[in-house]
């Protein structure tokens, strides 16, 4: 199963449990798979993409909390990573099936926003105070 690396904690406010509840969705959802359940695509789905939007907005929030000059930018990455979200969505709901390749590129999706854009946010931190 997928977990977020040590080194990707970033330890700003709730961000970091988060990004774990985030992963633990995606691996009970592989789990039911392998168990030979097809969970509801729809359904959960929904229930992935509506706490990744909670997960981003919370993160936007501090970052303009915090007046972070890449804030811009990070929300830009963050549509993008919701776009990406949709399409696999859309290819789920085309197929009528969750598949475990379309959980990974979620997940692929979560570590990527914390490598490519929260360490950043971090660091930013970091030098601040």
């Amino acid at each position: 199963m997928f977990a977020i690396p040590d080194s990707f904690r970033i330890d700003v406010g709730e961000i970091d449990i988060q990004h774990d509840f985030l992963v633990d969705m995606i691996n009970d959802l592989i789990r039911a798979i392998e168990l030979g359940d097809n969970p509801n695509c729809r359904t959960n789905f929904e229930a992935f993409k509506n706490r990744l939007v909670a997960h981003f907005a919370y993160e936007e929030e501090i970052m303009q909390t915090a007046d972070y000059p890449g804030l811009d930018w990070h929300r830009e990455h963050h549509r993008n990573a919701l776009d990406n979200v949709n399409a696999l969505q859309s290819q789920c709901l085309s197929t009528g099936r969750l598949t475990v390749d379309i959980l990974e590129d979620c997940i692929q999706n979560v570590i990527s926003d914390i490598a490519k854009a929260d360490l950043k946010f971090a660091a930013f931190l970091k030098d601040k105070h």
